[in-house]
């Protein structure tokens, strides 16, 4: 209805697509609240209206919080695209239908040694053997271009999870960051004695690395130091945590035989855990919770840690899942499910009972190499030793509506179907859609769909 008075300040949050109820707050009407509050003049409603309201400070806490996790939740359903390569160095890009949306055919260099996506979705980088220059493909503009680096024999790289940066590794223990939105290059000598391996990124924006030389080193998104630590043997893949309660956890696979984890942040001693030999080598980690790590074997035995302070070291899970070893593993945190691969199948543990479920396996012709999950965790793909990829959509938006007795829901990415509540074992109503949509609405005689600002 307005105010009577012009408010001498008016503070008003909107963030597209969170349904909060959005505060005003006019400067002073605290103050006047609080002196009705003492003064007993309020009313039963007015004091539990009052109570709902917010302080400018909690209310802009509150609309941050919302804005970064908007911001994740769309970088995370932006990556639309699947990019695939195989030894004859053809970089293919699908979308999430299986439709090819570009080749890009690499003439220079040897062997591609990494693909990797930004963190927006809209760039993926190449690396490749005796190449000092990256192959950067834009999802936009659907064209290629030459990052150079100016550094001889790169062996790894990795975008930021949160920022612009892009890190790159050499074989001379020598670190390049690339900034995607200024285009600089910021060349750092001498990061590590030895070739930079393996190395990630945690949500805070820092960096660790793996190098031949037995060390992990953590740096900033500019590569400013911030520490390092010695390990027994050569590092196989390294992992930052976010910070929890002021604690980041640092993890990292030494020497395929064991696995090092330091808590920064804490008092807590670092755990050095090791493995009978019937295990056999380390393949892959990954945490499933902020104190739960899955590890697989060379055996094809698959074991759940505890690293928690009071049980560190625990078993939490351990089952033989396959005969010739386990080749690939990853975690999807939204779902507390994770894909293990070997031989011919896929096998499923469910992280938060720690129990296998067998009845969700997939069996394929051939041997699997490796396994993906999409970020939100809806789609997970499966490479083979043919080179085939196979992508399984392991959960379908919730998607309906409707109208009276009709009702219309999502089949499958692209068809939706109408059924009448009153008779469900009735034959459907199959509608094909050229675009997946985000919205829907139910008619006495129509589908009303769309995405964007498209509907049909």
């Amino acid at each position: 209805g307005g105010f009577r008075d012009p408010p001498p300040c008016v503070l008003a949050l909107i963030c597209p697509e969170v349904p909060r109820r959005i505060t005003v707050l006019r400067s002073g009407g605290t103050q006047r609240i609080s002196q009705r509050r003492k003064s007993g003049n309020l009313q039963r409603g007015e004091e539990e209206e009052i109570s709902g309201l917010e302080t400018l400070p909690a209310v802009r806490e509150r609309f941050e919080k919302m804005v970064k996790k908007e911001e994740k939740d769309s970088k995370a359903a932006a990556g639309n695209y699947l990019a695939t390569v195989g030894p004859n160095r053809q970089v293919q890009i699908c979308d999430r239908y299986g439709q090819v949306v570009d080749d890009v055919s690499l003439t220079a260099g040897g062997q591609v040694l990494a693909l990797d996506w930004d963190a927006d979705g809209e760039t993926l980088a190449v690396l490749q053997q005796n190449n000092s220059a990256l192959i950067l493909w834009d999802a936009v503009q659907k064209k290629t271009s030459m990052l150079e680096t100016n550094t001889k024999d790169l062996s790894w790289m990795k975008w930021s999870k949160t920022g612009a940066e892009l890190a790159v590794g050499s074989g001379k223990g020598n670190l390049v960051i690339y900034n995607k939105r200024t285009t600089r290059l910021n060349p750092l000598l001498g990061k590590h004695s030895k070739r930079i391996t393996c190395g990630n990124w945690n949500d805070q924006n820092q960096l660790a690395l793996g190098s031949d030389d037995k060390t992990i080193s953590i740096s900033t998104n500019t590569g400013e130091f911030v520490r390092q630590e010695t390990v027994r043997a050569e590092p196989g893949e390294v992992f930052l945590s976010d910070a929890a309660k002021g604690k980041v956890t640092l993890s990292a696979a030494v020497g395929k035989k064991s696995v090092f984890i330091m808590f920064i942040g804490t008092n807590e001693p670092p755990l050095d855990l090791q493995f009978v030999p019937k295990y056999g080598d380390v393949v892959a980690h990954r945490w499933a919770a902020e104190d739960e790590v899955l590890i697989g074997f060379s055996s094809g035995i698959v074991i759940g840690l505890s690293a928690n302070e009071k049980s560190q070291g625990k078993e939490v899970f351990k089952k033989q899942l396959f005969r010739g070893g386990v080749t690939g593993l990853e975690v999807c945190p939204s779902f507390k499910k994770a894909a293990v691969c070997g031989e011919n199948s896929v096998r499923f543990v469910d992280t938060a009972d720690w129990k296998e479920l067998p009845d969700e396996t997939i069996e394929l012709p051939t041997n699997v190499s490796k396994v993906k999950w999409t970020e939100d965790g809806n789609v997970l793909s499966v490479a083979t030793a043919d080179g085939s990829v196979s992508s399984y959509l392991a959960s379908m938006p919730v998607l309906n509506a409707a109208n009276g007795t009709a009702i219309v829901f999502m089949s499958s990415l692209r068809e939706v179907q109408v059924k009448d509540a009153r008779d469900l074992n009735k034959k459907p109503l199959c509608i094909g859609m050229k675009s997946e949509p985000s919205f829907i609405a139910l008619g006495g005689q129509h589908v009303g769909m769309g995405v964007n600002n498209l509907c049909w």
